[in-house]
C-alpha cells in the first residue's frame, strides 16, 4: 500500500506542477528539483524487480554518518597517518634485516652435509651453448655472466644433492652496487640453482649460474659478490 501511495504522490505532484497550458507554471528551485528527482529514483529503484541492485532505505546511523562528512574524513585521515607510521615502521624493520647480511662460503650457504660448493671463475658471453644441444642468447644490449660452480662430495659415500628443494634466491652484485641481477632459471641440466641429483663419493659435478646484465656493466668488472637469499636472511660470497 505504501508503494502505491508513494507513486501516486509523485504523479500528483508532477501534474500539479505542470497544470494546464493556460495556467502559470510553478517555478522550482534547484534544490527542490533535486529532492524530487532523488526521491523518485529512490522509490523506482527500490521496487524495480528488473534492476538487480536498486536504492535501499538508509537507517538512522547511515543518515547520521552522511550528515557528518567532516568527522568521517578526519577518521580516514587518522587511519592514513597510522598506515604511514606502520609503513615507516615496516621499512625500518626491513632495513634492519639487511644488518643480518653476512659473508660466508658457498658451502656454508648451501648447507648440505658432505657437499663442498665453490665458484671456480666466470665468463662474459653473448651466447651460451651446452653440449651443442641447448643454446641461449642474451637480449640486445645485454650479455651473460656465466659463473662456474663446482659441487664436490667430500665424504666416503654417495650424497643426495637437492638444491632445487631449497628454493634459493641467487643474486649477483657487480662492483659493490653498481649493478645487480638475479640468476636466470634455465632448462640447463647443469643449472646450479635447480640441480637435483646424487654425487658419488669423491666426485665433482660442474654446474653454472647464468646472469643477464647490461653490456656496459661487463666492460669493467672489479668486484663480484654472489648473494644467497633465504628465510634466514642474505648471505654474501665474495667472488673476486
Amino acid at each position: 500500500m505504501k508503494k502505491i501511495t508513494a507513486m501516486m504522490l509523485i504523479v500528483t505532484m508532477l501534474f500539479s506542477l505542470t497544470g494546464c497550458g493556460a495556467e502559470q507554471m510553478v517555478e522550482l528551485t534547484d534544490d527542490e528539483r533535486t529532492k524530487i528527482v532523488q526521491f523518485s529514483a529512490h522509490v523506482i529503484g527500490e521496487f524495480n524487480k528488473s534492476q538487480p541492485e536498486g536504492y535501499r532505505p538508509l537507517n538512522k546511523n547511515q543518515i547520521d554518518k552522511l550528515n557528518a562528512p567532516e568527522e568521517e574524513t578526519k577518521e580516514e585521515e587518522t587511519n592514513t597517518e597510522e598506515a604511514k607510521e606502520n609503513s615507516s615502521s615496516g621499512t625500518s624493520e626491513a632495513g634492519d634485516t639487511t644488518s643480518t647480511e653476512k659473508t660466508v662460503t658457498l658451502t656454508e650457504a648451501l648447507g648440505i652435509s658432505g657437499i663442498k660448493a665453490t665458484v671456480s671463475g666466470y665468463k662474459v658471453r653473448k651466447d651460451y651453448v651446452k653440449d651443442n644441444v641447448f643454446a641461449m642468447s642474451a637480449a640486445k644490449g645485454n650479455k651473460y655472466i656465466v659463473m662456474n660452480v663446482k659441487i664436490k662430495n667430500t665424504g666416503s659415500s654417495k650424497v643426495k644433492c637437492n638444491i632445487l628443494k631449497k628454493n634459493l634466491r641467487l643474486k649477483l652484485d657487480i662492483n659493490n652496487g653498481e649493478g645487480n641481477a638475479t640468476a636466470l632459471t634455465t632448462l640447463l641440466p647443469n643449472d646450479f640453482s635447480t640441480y637435483n641429483g646424487s654425487v658419488k663419493a669423491g666426485k665433482t659435478v660442474k654446474t653454472v649460474l647464468v646472469f643477464e646484465v647490461p653490456e656496459q656493466l661487463t666492460k669493467s668488472i672489479s668486484e663480484l659478490k654472489l648473494q644467497v637469499v633465504n628465510d634466514e636472511g642474505t648471505q654474501t660470497i665474495l667472488i673476486n
